[in-house]
């Protein structure tokens, strides 16, 4: 009886709350925008880590995967809105029911790694006059210095409150993020993210500190004490025909105890001929020998499990229909340090609709391991046929050849990959 007068109870106070909230009508909306991607996906490889392929035998599998994502943008006000992303993903057959077939994560994640699905990121957001955004909930985080520490198109979203605002000619960015929320572990315990952006026209300045002095309860990489600040000066401008970044950066900080402080820089030109485009991009950042040592450079990424689209290859690093399958590999390379030269020529409608792209890198760490900082080459090429305004299909293929940084493994790697897709 008394079970059935509390579910009597909680079911009036449900009436009463939803006779409480005041219908809108669409034509009443400022602001009401859906946007739809479906995509399938197809890969074949023989990439370690997949499919029972090891860096000591490798294996040849192939996989599908599918995901559909449902985006709302919402604002009954001028000023006020609700943003919000549904993802529904998986793949064909008996399989992982995510959509990263390299299986389960062995870290403790604290970014929002959907499973088959969920929502992606969700968050209301206010115009609070003169140029300023405040934006509270799930939210889609990216670094300003080209998705080389965390992006949220590679899901880095994450739980926090954020103000974006402009001054004359500059922006600036403001956020505190909550990446580890452990209940037990206390106050002032928890993983806390903060991010200082100011951009002017052609330079900017950054500021991203993570902050974790706790270990209590923390598997793997996260179960370590962090003080890890990253500041870099970046630069783009455009000279005729030619887009040009760069940035210099420094880490520095205390990982698990062992103080330590890394450099990075990166130089990146964007040329056009005629309707052919040239990309060139080159980064190097310092590093250690085994492991993190006084030189390395850390980034979110390593710390985290994350990823970004930073680079033009396909399987040392994530990028575009084949991003479901790769090395994962970010700027610091695990603290070993990186040096990478990489050049993509891009041929738009060699046909009515068909583009074609080729992408070749090298690869070589700044200390060695195994006795060697030879990482490897990758060479591609990837076609796109718009069959539609907004139906595209993608099919490329990737090889690479690995160096003796990664020891006495067979040598060649290989990666076919396709994308179906509609997105409006």
């Amino acid at each position: 009886m008394k079970k059935c007068f509390y579910f009597i109870l909680l079911f009036a106070l449900y009436l009463s709350t939803v006779n409480s909230i005041q219908a809108v009508s669409l034509k009443e909306l400022n602001k009401f925008d859906l946007s739809i991607q479906y995509r399938i996906m197809y890969n074949a490889s023989n990439l370690p880590g997949s499919g029972g392929s090891t860096f000591a035998e490798h294996n040849n599998y192939d996989f599908f995967r599918q995901r559909f994502r449902l985006s709302l943008d919402v604002q009954p006000t001028q000023r006020v809105g609700g943003f919000v992303q549904l993802e529904f993903r998986g793949g064909w057959g008996v399989g992982p029911d995510i959509s990263d077939p390299r299986g389960g994560v062995s870290e403790a994640v604290v970014f929002n790694r959907l499973n088959a699905r969920g929502i992606r990121y969700g968050y209301v957001y206010a115009f609070l006059g003169k140029g300023k955004k405040l934006n509270a909930g799930i939210l889609p985080v990216s670094d300003k210095v080209g998705d080389t520490l965390f992006s949220a198109t590679w899901d880095f979203n994450v739980g926090g409150i954020s103000l974006e605002g402009k001054c004359n000619e500059n922006t600036y960015r403001l956020a505190y993020l909550r990446l580890v929320d452990t209940l037990s572990s206390g106050v002032d315990r928890e993983g806390e993210f903060y991010i200082l952006d100011f951009l002017h026209s052609k330079f900017g300045a950054h500021v991203y500190f993570f902050n974790k002095s706790s270990v209590f309860g923390l598997p793997g990489l996260l179960g370590s004490k962090i003080k890890e600040g990253w500041y870099a000066l970046t630069s783009s401008f455009n000279l005729g025909k030619a887009d040009l970044n760069a940035f210099f950066m420094i880490n520095n900080g205390k990982y698990d105890d062992i103080s330590h402080t890394g450099f990075a820089f990166k130089g990146e030109g964007k040329f056009s001929f005629n309707k052919t485009g040239l990309s060139l991009l080159c980064i190097y950042t310092t590093g250690s020998e085994g492991g993190t040592g006084s030189r390395s450079f850390l980034t979110p990424m390593g710390i985290l499990g994350s990823g970004g689209y930073w680079a033009y290859t396909h399987i040392f690093t994530p990028q575009g229909p084949s991003d479901v399958n790769d090395f994962g590999l970010e700027i610091g390379n695990s603290g070993a340090g990186l040096f990478t030269s990489q050049a993509q020529l891009k041929f738009p409608k060699i046909l009515k609709n068909l583009d074609f792209k080729v992408t070749g890198g090298i690869f070589f760490s700044d200390k060695e391991r195994n006795q060697s900082k030879s990482m490897g080459y990758e060479v591609g090429g990837e076609f796109s046929l718009f069959i539609d305004k907004y139906l595209v299909f993608d099919m490329g293929l990737s090889y690479a050849r690995l160096g003796d940084f990664y020891g006495a493994v067979p040598k060649g790697i290989y990666e076919i990959f396709g994308r179906f897709q509609i997105e409006f």
